[in-house]
């Protein structure tokens, strides 16, 4: 196991110009994965961790096997039920950005405490260079009560929330999907179009937003990549039945 890790690390370090992308949270993040990846494909090589392969072995697996000398972009979910595992993988990828999507209380028998888990979560901001860039959820209390260690810079996104960095309004749905208006550092208007519904499928759309515009996604790519988002599966997918 420890041979396929550090040869994963290897084949890391050889890609010196891969812009690595991590993503961690007690929810959210395996749909911010996938809207990520549909928005960086807009202008990337991107590849991402599949299904919900986040953890060291499963991260190992997905370098070794799939990870090009041609891909420009790795998205890399990290999952942890217990003290030490954001840590580690975030040690072991070395992502420059970083993606904290919420934090709740999954995983208490594991983690033992609110604050362990507050703790280590963070490590996937805290563990960034310091030239590197943390999006974190400000709709979360947790995430927006807690003060980062770190000196990178930090970018914030949220519903209705004008104090962020990105925030959506004008929110409506119907049975096509979901409709909204997201603001940039209270200027910038972009309006957007998807198939998803649900208020934390906005919120996962606005941290990919974000993201994908830190790293030179054009307003229209954005918009295209949005409205083509697909339903991950069982997660508030639409199945239709005689209209």
């Amino acid at each position: 196991r420890q041979y396929y890790i550090n040869d994963a690390k290897k084949i890391l370090r050889k890609h010196s110009d891969l812009k690595i992308v991590g993503i961690t949270g007690s929810f959210g993040k395996t749909s911010s994965k996938h809207i990520l990846q549909e928005i960086l494909a807009e202008r990337y090589y991107s590849l991402m961790t599949p299904a919900s392969f986040n953890t060291p072995m499963g991260i190992t697996i997905t370098i070794r096997n799939d990870l090009q000398s041609i891909h420009e972009v790795f998205i890399c979910e990290m999952g942890a039920d217990k003290v030490g595992e954001i840590d580690y993988l975030t040690k072991f990828v070395r992502p420059q950005y970083g993606v904290l999507t919420s934090i709740g209380p999954q995983h208490l028998q594991t983690f033992h405490s609110l604050e362990n888990i507050i703790n280590e979560k963070f490590k996937i901001i805290e563990n960034l260079p310091k030239d590197g860039i943390g999006f974190l959820n400000y709709d979360n209390e947790y995430i927006r009560e807690y003060k980062v260690k770190n000196e990178c810079q930090i970018v914030t996104f949220g519903l209705e929330n004008s104090d962020v960095d990105f925030y959506a309004t004008n929110i409506y749905y119907t049975p096509n999907g979901s409709v909204f208006d997201c603001v940039i550092h209270g200027e910038e208007k972009i309006h957007f179009e998807t198939r998803l519904l649900g208020k934390h499928n906005i919120t996962n759309i606005l941290s990919a937003v974000a993201v994908g515009y830190y790293m030179g996604i054009s307003t229209e790519q954005l918009q295209e990549a949005v409205r083509h988002v697909k339903y991950v599966e069982h997660r508030l997918q639409v199945k239709k039945d005689g209209g």
